[in-house]
């Protein structure tokens, strides 16, 4: 039986050519070895611990989360009372490892926050020993009254860090609560660190001091009501404080909020039917969240009233039927109220093209997404877009003839960034944007009122950096993360850097790079984005490797690693 088998051929290659003969053989040599056929797949054991004291934690889920969907599996697994865990029957290939726990956080060795343990599997191997970190979580509570002490409910607390993005600083929220009908709130799940907290209360949530809105109006003073209170008590974040918060600790923080001199936006909607279904949303430039919002009279009219001083963008979104208009206006909240705003909407455009894929033979199309991201880091653009009139907030997934579009983009300047599937296309790159008779090389537009038709290339000759990352004594260094960076005049552009982390030997591999000049940097621990800010990376560029891509370029490189120092936030 077993050598009419061989006579048959070699059974994986020819396996949909069998004869009913042949098909016979192999389930009778199956039935001699029927480990024959797993001996390609692989085995992860591992302990998941706590930090820094190294218990074992039970009951934490282990997710192993395939890099390319298209060729591998997802796995999950369950530690034991002992910390151990174990995945069987992996597919071959390069995977990333997730451990969650209520209460805890995963973790670097320095304590950072873990994006993932990166592990590459190749046929039949068995992994051991895999020591997996978890951090106790911290936890902010506390308690929102007013002047007379009495309880504040649906004041939203929220916690806060400095981070950087689009060449600008901007505070990244990491957790809010809304306090509860006593005023008590909870916010869990957070690294220790140092953070700010601010204390927000709803756009309607307002009180009266002695005198009445009227009176007040009535003598020119300015309107008395709750803003947002930075901790420990201030209305100006410049002044806010950082609190410090521990592994495993509740750290109390308490708000009194007292009523603040406000001002009121005063202004008409114009050129728009009586039909028209007309809002006035007021958004924190700073934040892009909602500060305040009015209806529209029916003669167009709007009044937004206790805005605290600041920095605002004021968007006018009006429904007319199906089709939606939009206005918006920049403004500077000082010291006096803004009478006679004027807005006046304008149709979103419709902003549609077709894509074409070139350098790689047939592919399919709808792999693709494509992103409309706000040049220069003017996120307040996005908050002009009017509801019912399509969503250019979201990606537009290509079709299979390569057309896509997005409906009612407001006015604004705008860059294209292109995904895809992930792991499906990993080199393609958008190498031209073309308007009409115009080349765009870097995918920036400018839209009106006016649609445009885009046609987009994308190449799959994107450059690619292979290597090792390793420490001063050249060994190879896991779960490093390596950056390219790319020169300075595409620094404001997120998409063009690239990120990857190091797998159990050290290696990283990076792909679909723009032809352009790149600072590659590798750091044994990273925390989130910090490589975005430019102090940031001053530090490091010394121990950096800078090298120019071109188109389908291929780079073999060994870098040195940086090393965050243990009390990096």
């Amino acid at each position: 039986m077993v050598l009419l088998c061989y006579l048959s051929g070699s059974l994986p290659m020819r396996l949909r050519q069998l004869s009913v003969f042949s098909v016979l053989c192999a389930i009778a040599l199956w039935a001699q070895n029927p480990a024959s056929l797993k001996d390609n797949k692989c085995t992860l054991k591992g302990t998941v611990v706590k930090e820094p004291s190294s218990e074992p934690i039970k009951k934490a889920t282990i997710e192993l989360i395939t890099e390319n969907q298209q060729e591998g599996g997802n796995y999950t697994a369950v530690s034991d009372q002992d910390g151990h865990f174990q995945i069987e029957g992996i597919e071959p290939g390069r995977y990333r490892l997730f451990a969650e726990r209520t209460g805890y956080i995963g973790v670097e060795k320095k304590q950072h926050r873990s994006s993932g343990v990166v592990l590459s599997f190749e046929s039949g191997q068995q992994l051991k020993d895999l020591l997996i970190r978890m951090l106790p979580a911290a936890v902010i509570t506390g308690r929102v009254v007013d002047q007379d002490g009495d309880p504040l409910p649906n004041v939203e607390v929220t916690v806060s860090r400095t981070n950087y993005s689009s060449g600008r600083q901007h505070w990244e929220a990491l957790g809010s609560e809304r306090s509860n009908d006593v005023g008590e709130f909870r916010i869990g799940s957070l690294l220790p660190g140092r953070y700010f907290v601010s204390a927000s209360p709803p756009p309607d949530f307002q009180t009266l001091a002695s005198a009445s809105k009227e009176d007040a109006q009535a003598h020119g003073a300015p309107e008395m009501a709750y803003v947002t209170t930075y901790y420990p008590a201030t209305h100006d974040r410049s002044q806010a404080s950082e609190i410090e918060i521990r592994a495993g600790e509740e750290s109390p923080v308490n708000f009194t909020l007292v009523p603040s001199a406000t001002f009121r936006i005063r202004g008409t909607v114009s050129n728009l039917p009586a039909s028209a279904e007309t809002v006035v949303t007021l958004y924190s430039r700073e934040f892009s969240l909602v500060s305040s919002t009015a209806e529209v009279s029916k003669n167009g009219t709007f009044e937004l009233r206790a805005v605290a001083p600041g920095s605002y963008t004021v968007v006018a979104t009006a429904l007319i039927g199906e089709n939606a208009q939009s206005a918006r206006q920049s403004i500077e909240l000082a010291a006096s109220n803004v009478e006679g705003l004027r807005l006046i909407p304008v149709p979103g455009a419709l902003v549609k093209g077709r894509l074409r894929a070139e350098g790689a033979g047939q592919v399919d199309l709808s792999q693709f997404f494509l992103l409309l991201h706000c040049a220069d880091g003017d996120y307040s653009c996005m908050n002009a877009i009017p509801l019912g009139a399509g969503d250019p907030a979201q990606p537009a997934r290509v079709k299979k003839d390569g057309s896509f579009e997005w409906k009612g983009v407001p006015p604004g300047r705008y860059d294209i960034q292109f995904a895809a599937e992930a792991g499906a296309v990993a080199d393609y790159f958008l190498k031209s944007l073309v308007i009409g008779e115009r080349n765009i090389p870097d995918a920036t537009l400018t839209v009106s009122s006016t649609s445009l038709s885009l046609d987009l290339i994308v190449s799959a000759n994107g450059g690619s950096i292979e290597g090792t990352a390793v420490d001063e004594k050249n060994r190879a260094v896991a779960n490093a993360s390596v950056v390219a960076i790319p020169e300075s005049r595409y620094r404001n552009r997120p998409d063009r850097y690239h990120q990857a982390v190091t797998d159990q030997h050290g290696h990283f591999s990076l792909h679909g790079l723009n032809p352009a000049i790149y600072t590659i940097i590798a750091w044994d621990e990273l925390d989130g984005d910090r490589y975005l800010d430019p102090q940031f990376l001053k530090n490091y560029e010394s121990n950096a490797t800078t090298t120019h891509m071109e188109e389908g370029s291929h780079i073999n490189l060994v870098l040195q690693v940086n090393s965050l120092p243990d009390d990096s936030p």
